[in-house]
């Protein structure tokens, strides 16, 4: 999984969507993005991290979910390459 634009967000270890609330309707199941991609990490799957989009965000590195790869937009096409199958969204 290649994290890149504002989805670099997803990575934050710390991220906490449990006070989220629209009008009187409070969100009772939260998202909890950091633990899904640790489990994907788990479970041997590869994450990328574009560090200039991390950069353009002021995120630094040591608030992302270990194990997540950091690499730069330079090496985006390489990257991509080594794969048969590309899905984005």
């Amino acid at each position: 999984m290649l994290l890149k634009g504002a989805a670099v967000s997803y990575a934050l270890a710390a991220q906490d969507a449990s006070g989220l609330a629209l009008g009187t309707e409070s969100q009772t199941q939260p998202p909890r993005l950091a633990d899904d991609i640790a489990k994907l990490l788990a479970g041997g799957a590869a994450v990328y991290i574009v560090e200039d989009d991390l950069a353009e965000r002021g995120i630094v590195g040591e608030e992302i979910v270990e194990g997540v790869e950091r690499i730069r937009g330079t090496a985006l096409a390489p990257l991509i390459a080594g794969y048969d199958r590309i899905w984005h969204w």
